[in-house]
């Protein structure tokens, strides 16, 4: 990384060096809110709080970065990352504000699971960090049609 950074150079550096000290931050916060071996989700484009956070992801495509520019061909990234959460929340799940927010009124059973088993935690550089309220390991008890709320389609 200190290779990345010094062959920056000139302008580009001090931007640089802030974006990678925002990412670290961002990991550092990850990290303190599961045990080491503990897989997260970072939903979104970035990879980076993965590394940073020494955390594997729990679900097999690590990001979404394929999904909106090559829809409707990758459509299936997120389709699975998505149930993969649902069948198996992570302990940890970060997103950016902007994203929780939207992902929270889009009425599916990510929304739902975030609504019933979350808390923030902190928030870091645009990212928040949330937590699994309960103690039942990252297998615990999917969210069903049956807790949907009233009105939410099932996709």
């Amino acid at each position: 990384i200190g290779g990345w950074i010094d062959r920056g150079g000139g302008a580009a550096w001090p931007a640089r060096a802030a974006s990678l000290e925002r990412v670290i931050d961002q990991g550092r916060a990850i990290a303190a809110a599961c045990e080491p071996r503990e897989p997260v989700y970072v939903w979104g484009w970035a990879p980076g709080p993965y590394r940073f956070a020494y955390r594997l992801p729990s679900t097999r495509f690590a990001t979404l970065e394929k999904v909106f520019p090559l829809r409707p061909h990758a459509a299936f990234i997120e389709a699975e990352a998505r149930a993969a959460l649902v069948a198996a929340p992570p302990r940890v799940f970060a997103i950016s504000r902007r994203d929780l927010e939207a992902l929270r009124d889009d009425g599916t059973p990510v929304a739902n699971l975030l609504a019933l088993r979350y808390e923030e935690r902190c928030e870091v550089h645009g990212i928040v960090v949330l937590r699994r309220t309960d103690d039942n390991g990252p297998a615990a008890a999917p969210v069903t049609r049956a807790s949907q709320p009233v009105g939410a389609q099932v996709r």
